[in-house]
């Protein structure tokens, strides 16, 4: 391949890259206590999933003032935070974005709780020092 040909693929990698980041950058997550996000939960969602997307909503309500509602997965709304578990044993998880969504996944009922603990403490910077002790900072606006 020429070193022309290259420059041109490298470039519109770049291009496509950048492109994604800014169609996901133009809606943060909260802003000055508002958010278009909602969390959604599968239909008839396990008592792990329900408890994960509670506590989610709870401490990003603590640091941003911007209350996200937990519905049942619903295709129609925009901008979304996918909570989902399989039905492994592991305590693994990944979440990352899709497009304007996030999504987080948990290889088991304890890994989407594992999941939404190193989101919050990774993206928003919340720490757990003991099982009294929470450190939770105030954020104005967090776009990812």
């Amino acid at each position: 391949m020429s070193i022309s040909k290259n420059i041109i693929r490298y470039f519109l990698i770049a291009f496509a890259s950048l492109h994604s980041l800014a169609m996901w950058s133009t809606v943060p997550l909260f802003n000055r206590g508002e958010t278009s996000y909602i969390i959604s939960i599968p239909f008839n969602a396990k008592p792990e999933i329900q408890f994960a997307a509670k506590e989610l909503q709870h401490y990003i309500l603590k640091a941003s003032g911007a209350l996200l509602p937990i519905r049942e997965q619903n295709s129609s709304d925009k901008y979304c935070i996918f909570l989902s578990a399989d039905e492994s044993n592991s305590e693994d998880f990944q979440y990352y974005s899709e497009g304007q969504n996030i999504r987080i996944h948990g290889l088991g009922g304890r890994g989407i709780i594992n999941a939404i603990y190193d989101f919050l403490e990774n993206e928003l910077g919340i720490h757990w020092l003991t099982s009294e002790t929470t450190i939770i900072p105030h954020i104005q606006s967090y776009t990812i």
